[in-house]
């Protein structure tokens, strides 16, 4: 309580660079993590297509 009172939310002292970690993983592992680039996926769809092994 002494450091963020009763805020909703609260910003870590670090969220500049811990963005900056979040976006590099995100890009690295190829997931998406903008809300415009979610719906656009989204709406794009997907194919239906069984996986082949062999």
């Amino acid at each position: 309580i002494n450091h963020y009172g009763y805020e909703y939310n609260c910003v870590s002292p670090n969220a500049k660079r811990l963005w900056k970690v979040f976006k590099a993983e995100c890009d690295r592992l190829g997931i998406l993590y903008k809300m415009q680039d979610i719906i656009s996926c989204y709406k794009q769809g997907y194919s239906i297509q069984q996986l082949s092994f062999f």
